[in-house]
């Protein structure tokens, strides 16, 4: 069975992002990942866990390693790095020589997203 996408891919990666929610509330990173299927994101350096890595043979040591985990998509809002305001993203269309293009622009200040 096909799972619905929850939410609307507004976010795409390298897009800079404030988290809303969680122990990294109010940290503004990078996007590096999205899963459209879960309607998740990774974000850099932020919501990290511990992993432990056993040895694979006597030459390489085990370690510890802290990777990000993925966030909901809802927990996270873009972040207008000129005015430095989170807003809400929407859609519009521009013509440039004669074509329609599509493209984001914060509602909150009305920027084009580049």
């Amino acid at each position: 069975m096909k799972k619905k996408i929850k939410y609307k891919p507004f976010i795409h990666v390298g897009d800079v992002v404030k988290i809303m929610v969680g122990k990294d509330k109010g940290r503004i990173e990078k996007v590096l990942k999205i899963n459209k299927k879960k309607s998740t994101v990774i974000v850099e350096n932020c919501n990290l866990a511990t992993k432990h890595i056993s040895s694979r043979s006597k030459e390489t040591p085990g370690q510890i390693i802290k990777i990000e985990q993925p966030l909901d998509i809802s927990n996270v809002m873009m972040v207008d790095t000129q005015e430095n305001v989170t807003s809400r993203v929407g859609y519009k269309f521009i013509t440039k020589s004669e074509v329609k293009q599509k493209v984001r622009f914060f509602k909150k200040t009305g920027n084009i997203i580049e």
